[in-house]
């Protein structure tokens, strides 16, 4: 009887015990995660990263303001605030990069062409107790090249 028994309860612990689902490990305090790039935070971000580059490459009406394309990678690492790392597909617009062109995005100064395109690169401290709240720290973009009547970008 005791061996009926033992295997009874073999058989419930058995069947009782969950699946395990794969999970990813904890992001160790102060490290980085992966942020999807539709988060309202990582948009926000992106904002402040390209008035960044369109500040850096100098207003004028001889500068095409350059717009966001795409998002394609957002980390994420807690520090005194939120630390965005974004990779980001940049492009020049149908605008100049006037002051009154400030702010305005790709559906109010369309993308040029997508053969304009070229990776940059921001990182953006998000701090909710300071203003301005969104700071650019750093911006980095490849310049555009190769292509007739373009000129290089101005940031590198």
């Amino acid at each position: 009887m005791n061996s009926c028994f033992f295997v009874l309860y073999l058989s419930v612990v058995v069947l009782a015990e969950p699946r395990q689902q794969h999970v990813d490990p904890p992001v160790p305090p102060g490290g980085q995660k992966v942020v999807n790039v539709t988060n309202p935070r990582v948009i926000e971000a992106s904002l402040t990263g390209i008035e960044e580059i369109n500040q850096l490459n100098g207003y004028g009406e001889t500068m095409l303001r350059e717009v966001i394309y795409k998002v394609i990678n957002a980390t994420e690492q807690v520090v005194n605030g939120e630390l965005l790392r974004l990779d980001m597909e940049v492009g020049p617009s149908e605008c100049f990069n006037t002051i009154m062109n400030i702010g305005k995005n790709s559906a109010e100064c369309p993308l040029l062409s997508s053969e304009l395109v070229h990776p940059c690169f921001t990182e953006v401290l998000l701090r909710n107790w300071t203003v301005p709240q969104h700071l650019a720290l750093n911006v980095s973009c490849q310049p555009i090249e190769n292509v007739p009547g373009v000129w290089p970008k101005q940031i590198v």
